[in-house]
């Protein structure tokens, strides 16, 4: 219930506040930058507490921004093609959203936390190691919006 109702809502805010940054490429990739970053804090910070009611809204605010990025990157995918590309645009974009997110994380999850159980069964200490492991990558895109949105210069 916790990642449907923060998809939805941070979908729609993540579009909201593209509109409002302004109707350009450069403006978008600064919302995706802003958005994974503050992500990034809020999803490690909910892997740490121990308090479940913390760990719920720590969690909820995380994956609302998380998901605040795909409305921005669906418009710099529609803002970079011509009019008659822009359904393959968006197609693609969502294939790639899967094949590099979605489709390889389970298995990678499940290697890591294997890897960090050793020979006995995982521990709240190896969840939380890993899941903060997978989470910095948030950090990693964060600064790799802000490195794009800082290489350009003058785009629509």
């Amino acid at each position: 219930g916790v990642t449907v109702v923060a998809g939805v809502a941070g979908t729609l805010a993540g579009g909201v506040a593209a509109d409002a940054a302004g109707a350009s490429v450069r403006s978008a990739i600064r919302v995706c930058a802003v958005c994974g970053a503050v992500a990034f804090v809020f999803l490690e910070l909910a892997f740490w507490v121990d308090a479940f009611p913390a760990f719920l809204v720590l969690f909820f605010l995380g994956q609302s921004f998380a998901f605040g990025v795909q409305a921005p990157v669906n418009a710099v995918a529609l803002r970079s093609v011509r009019a008659r590309e822009r359904p393959l645009a968006c197609s693609l974009v969502t294939v790639c959203i899967h094949l590099l997110g979605d489709v390889p994380t389970p298995p990678l999850f499940g290697l890591a936390l294997e890897s960090a159980a050793g020979t006995g069964a995982p521990t709240p200490g190896n969840w939380r190691a890993v899941l903060g492991g997978f989470t910095a990558l948030m950090a990693v895109a964060a600064a790799t919006w802000a490195m794009g949105e800082a290489a350009i210069k003058k785009m629509p």
